[in-house]
């Protein structure tokens, strides 16, 4: 009873720590949002995003290790982990990180304008991230949860301190917000260097056995780590690609809007984690007779975030006057809340339950295909940056589409029905925001969401029954 009542507290003490860092995370890219790019003007704000960019891709070049370490160790007891062979997994990581920043030192002698600049920080970005995330993923996977909260708010807690210290000075120019960013990152691997010493400090084992380790976390992490990879690819391909058409400055104003829809899906899915901790807990075999109420209802509340477009329309006029020309792209971007927050927060989830990480990883790469194929044709055959961003939606749209009718195919339930007035809706909200007045276009778009709400009110009672059900199994 005592054991179980331990379980428990600790259980509740890390949900606790996640909240925390999640809000904490909310906070900071709420900053990075609303005042960062007020601060430093466009072209400025440009590069910044040209860094996070740049830096959002890091995780790459660890191959797979973390991941795999992460997959393989997870619910191991940190005190009964062979250190031996994690200092050795560190100490070659460290140093594949270090070869492959002096690379891209190298390649940012190629440029002489502040793309230079912007790799190098990138180059020392990689390896600070790098040994992070090792310790990162060995924490969580040792139910370590305390330290990993600490050491993430308190790069987090460093980097929001900077940047208050940028808003009072006043600074108008890029470049410290990036060695902010660096200095908070180091100050955090510092925290977690404190909490895991003993994973750096001491024997290692043989370069044999080390290699054999790093092949075996690399093959089992590779795949989740190209899934992961790919996902951002889909958008990140357009992006590229506005950036070499177009040039930094476009890039950068829809940055901003991209990063108003990240910061709904980061708001989304810091909800996700009080809303759904009952129902991952439902069984495979109820999986089916579930998963058409649980969906339908998420994407009654999915859908109602674009009631808050002309709302939002009218504070970012207001507030960024000089971003009016990309603002109008908020209408286009604004449904990936949609389609990828159903993704992350439901199909995704789904697929992992019944194993399917292999064909989720398979559609990912088909839909990063699908996204190069129709960017670079819109931008270099026909030069227009609307029919890029729409490539880039059409991408994400098609993924969901795809990965969600594989699934229900295998849970074997039906979904046309429900895709087919989504999906209108949706089409209804990006024309009608597109072409008519906001007055018109909210009104419009209210009728038809109300008519959806109605369609799946019976979904709420049993929703509300599957969850009173899990509870009570507990």
């Amino acid at each position: 009873m005592n054991e179980k009542i331990n379980f428990l507290k600790q259980g509740l003490r890390n949900i606790s720590y996640t909240f925390i860092a999640q809000g904490i995370n909310l906070v900071i890219s709420l900053v990075k949002v609303l005042f960062i790019p007020k601060l430093i003007g466009i072209n400025d704000f440009s590069h910044w995003q040209l860094y996070v960019f740049y830096s959002g891709y890091v995780g790459f070049f660890q191959f797979g290790l973390n991941d795999g370490i992460y997959l393989r160790y997870g619910g191991h007891n940190y005190r009964d982990l062979d250190k031996s062979v994690f200092r050795s997994q560190f100490w070659l990581l460290l140093f594949s990180q270090i070869i492959i920043a002096l690379c891209m030192l190298w390649y940012s002698g190629l440029f002489l304008n502040e793309r230079a600049y912007i790799i190098k920080v990138t180059s020392v970005c990689l390896v600070l991230s790098g040994i992070s995330t090792f310790f990162w993923f060995v924490f969580q996977c040792t139910n370590r949860i305390k330290e990993y909260a600490i050491a993430i708010t308190t790069e987090k807690m460093m980097f929001l301190f900077g940047v208050v210290i940028m808003l009072i000075s006043n600074e108008s120019h890029y470049q410290p917000f990036l060695l902010i960013d660096i200095l908070s990152k180091l100050i955090g691997l510092i925290v977690c260097i404190t909490f895991g010493k003993d994973l750096i400090i001491g024997k290692v084992t043989s370069l044999k056995i080390s290699l054999t380790e790093i092949y075996s976390n690399m093959s089992v992490g590779l795949k989740l780590m190209l899934a992961n990879i790919s996902s951002m690819l889909i958008l990140g391909i357009g992006r590229y690609v506005i950036d070499y058409v177009w040039g930094v400055t476009v890039f950068g104003e829809l940055a901003l809007m991209l990063s108003i829809v990240s910061m709904f899906l980061l708001f989304i899915n810091a909800t996700s984690i009080a809303l759904f901790p009952a129902l991952r807990r439902i069984s495979v075999e109820e999986l089916p007779k579930t998963y058409v109420s649980i969906r339908n209802i998420l994407m009654g509340l999915l859908l109602s975030i674009l009631i808050l477009y002309v709302p939002a329309k009218i504070l970012l006029n207001i507030w960024f006057p000089e971003y009016q020309d990309s603002i109008k792209y908020l209408s286009i971007l604004l449904p990936l809340c949609i389609f990828d927050g159903k993704m992350q927060m439901l199909v995704s989830t789904y697929l992992k339950v019944i194993r399917k990480e292999n064909s989720l990883l398979t559609i990912n790469i088909i839909c990063v295909l699908l996204s190069a194929l129709l960017c670079i044709s819109t931008a270099i055959i026909f030069k227009n940056l609307t029919g890029v961003i729409i490539s880039m939606v059409m991408s994400v749209f098609i993924r969901s589409i795809i990965a969600e009718v594989y699934l229900a195919l295998q849970l074997k339930v039906s979904l046309i029905r429900s895709v087919f007035y989504e999906t209108l809706l949706i089409l209804t909200f990006s024309i009608t925001s597109w072409y008519l007045i906001d007055t018109i276009n909210i009104i419009i778009y209210l009728i038809f969401y109300l008519i959806f709400l109605v369609s799946i009110r019976k979904e709420a009672s049993l929703l509300s029954g599957i969850i009173k059900n899990v509870k009570s199994a507990k």
